[in-house]
């Protein structure tokens, strides 16, 4: 990973368009990864209320985050009546409690975070941070990119819960 310091410091273009607000450009695509690893989260957990036959998947993408975990647990009660076995059950239980703490200390803080400046390079310029207090929890303060790159792979890390249980409704499903 580039240090921060050692590429151009563009703070007010990304990808060739400028833009008034600075940001730096590996704070930005550190940002823009943790966002798009929640979005695959998000998408697995449409994609089992989908398949259990809760809901269509378009139905699924336009539920608030809150109320897809709501929608999640219900599925989990339907399963458990539908005699999905425990191993299934205990999986998908945790698969949800992941996507809980992805939603709720990640998504909502980075949806919710502050933003100031960490400081300057070299070059004096600008270099921004990101201020996240999740409700409830302790604050979270990023000042560099491989930080916020590191927020994204726990992000990916916890959606392997909702990955390993819906392979297993999956085949639960298709018996």
């Amino acid at each position: 990973m580039a240090d921060i310091d050692s590429i151009k410091n563009d703070t007010y273009t990304t990808d060739g368009v400028q833009y008034r607000t600075p940001a730096h450009p590996l704070m930005i695509a550190a940002l823009g990864r943790a966002l798009w690893n929640f979005l695959s989260v998000e998408e697995q957990a449409c994609a089992i209320l989908n398949e259990v036959g809760t809901t269509t998947l378009a139905a699924a993408r336009a539920l608030t985050a809150g109320e897809k975990e709501r929608r999640l647990r219900r599925a989990l009660g339907e399963l458990r009546q539908r005699g999905a076995p425990q191993t299934l059950l205990a999986s998908f239980d945790q698969g949800i409690k992941d996507y809980c703490v992805a939603r709720r200390r990640y998504r909502n803080g980075l949806a919710h975070a502050g933003l100031f400046t960490s400081g300057y390079d070299p070059d004096g310029t600008y270099k921004p941070g990101i201020s996240l207090e999740p409700k409830g929890q302790q604050k979270i303060v990023i000042a560099e990119a491989p930080d916020l790159h590191a927020i994204a792979i726990e992000i990916e890390d916890l959606s392997s819960g909702l990955g390993q249980a819906r392979r297993q409704i999956i085949e639960f499903l298709a018996q």
